[in-house]
């Protein structure tokens, strides 16, 4: 048998910050509660869920992450009219659908990050700042000649 959630879909409001946060910079929730969850930076999964969410496919970074905070805390799918998804074995998934449609996504990340708060878990001590992140861009060396 699953248990409740002790953070509602609808109960954002509890948290007002935690609230702006998830619709105004939902990317830096994901991060945070990402990086709880599997570890890793922050800043590296903000960028990844935001990069997703401009082709609306953010429910296939964060679904895993709600599957395992319900898996690891026992918990029920919610919204209850996307529990029954991918029941049948289809391509359905509960946990990719409630991160995809728009504004449940929003208010599912704020669930999955006031869940955390409410299990123990509070913010993470990563520091999002641009020189953390590895941007991939090499410098060519100071100077460089040719020899035959």
């Amino acid at each position: 048998m699953s248990d409740a959630w002790k953070q509602e879909l609808l109960g954002c409001l509890e948290d007002p910050m935690v609230c702006l946060a998830g619709f105004c910079g939902a990317g830096m929730l994901y991060g945070e509660t990402a990086e709880k969850v599997h570890g890793g930076r922050a800043v590296d999964w903000c960028v990844k869920y935001t990069l997703y969410s401009m082709i609306c496919l953010c429910g296939v970074v964060s679904g895993p992450t709600r599957k395992a905070i319900r898996e690891k805390y026992g918990l029920a799918s919610a919204p209850q009219c996307f529990s029954s998804c991918g029941a049948d074995g289809g391509f359905c998934n509960p946990d990719c659908t409630t991160g995809t449609v728009p504004y449940v996504q929003n208010l599912a990340l704020i669930q999955e990050y006031r869940e955390l708060e409410k299990q123990g878990q509070t913010w993470s001590s990563a520091k999002i700042s641009p020189m953390d992140f590895d941007w991939g861009i090499n410098t060519a060396p100071g100077s460089q000649s040719m020899s035959k």
